[in-house]
């Protein structure tokens, strides 16, 4: 890659400021020390009784005891981890994108998404209790300045994204539902919407990311052992929709025109 090649994808990849940079690290640092207080609220899923006394008696022991969000919330240093990497995304999001409303909806994520990347990797779980309000804050966040600026093109690019983003993970989860959990599906719906807000390239690069590196690290994780245990699938959603983000326009440009 040339010097004037070079230059030219960073600005494809770089539309923020420092304003933007210094607002998303410091807005991630001081919202992901909220995160362990924000996993503490979530209540325990409710369980189901034993069939029988026998089975009181002798618990499955192959199953592994899931741990409560309280005791999540008191993992120690859990707050100045959540700090780090909310910080660190943050600065990253405002890397990417500038002051503004785009901006602003994925900041407010931000600390959910950090929420919700920790009690899946130790729950396998994505509690609604979380998921549902973000629907009610980030889809007015969205969409109200798209119509009062009559951005008809952005709200039909955010909405068929979600459509379609939100509708493949829909359908493997109707089709394999023990491969998927539904959380799955409800937050593939909002990481549609942020990411269709942006643009098709982030989508795409996003989907791939989720679906190549998630495997991968599965293998790893497993010691490449392919009957290794199952691993949850949100942070991998998280983390290539992060990558999408910061990434999708720079690699469809240099890569793929």
């Amino acid at each position: 890659m040339t010097l004037a090649s070079a230059s030219a994808a960073g600005l494809v990849l770089m539309e923020g400021t420092v304003w933007s940079v210094v607002l998303g690290g410091v807005f991630g640092v001081l919202t992901g020390l909220a995160v362990p207080a924000l996993i503490a609220r979530v209540p325990e899923p409710v369980s189901e009784p034993e069939a029988t006394a026998e089975q009181d008696l002798e618990p499955d022991r192959s199953t592994p005891i899931k741990p409560t969000y309280v005791d999540i919330s008191r993992r120690p240093a859990l707050g100045a981890a959540s700090s780090a990497a909310a910080g660190l995304c943050g600065a990253l999001i405002g890397w990417r994108l500038d002051l503004g409303w785009e901006l602003t909806a994925w900041l407010l994520f931000l600390p959910l998404g950090i929420a919700l990347a920790i009690i899946d990797a130790k729950t396998k779980l994505l509690p609604s209790y979380l998921i549902k309000p973000a629907y009610v804050v980030l889809v007015p966040v969205i969409y109200l300045p798209l119509v009062v600026a009559q951005d008809w093109e952005t709200v039909k690019r955010t909405t068929l994204a979600w459509l379609v983003y939100g509708g493949i993970f829909f359908l493997m989860w109707f089709i394999y539902p023990r491969g998927l959990g539904y959380g799955d599906v409800r937050l593939a719906g909002l990481l549609a919407l942020l990411l269709g807000l942006v643009g098709w390239a982030e989508l795409i690069v996003s989907f791939y990311a989720t679906f190549l590196l998630g495997p991968i690290l599965m293998l790893v994780l497993n010691g490449f052992s392919i009957r290794g245990r199952q691993l949850p699938f949100g942070p991998f959603m998280l983390l290539g929709a992060l990558i999408g983000l910061t990434f999708g326009r720079w690699v469809l440009s240099t890569w793929l025109v």
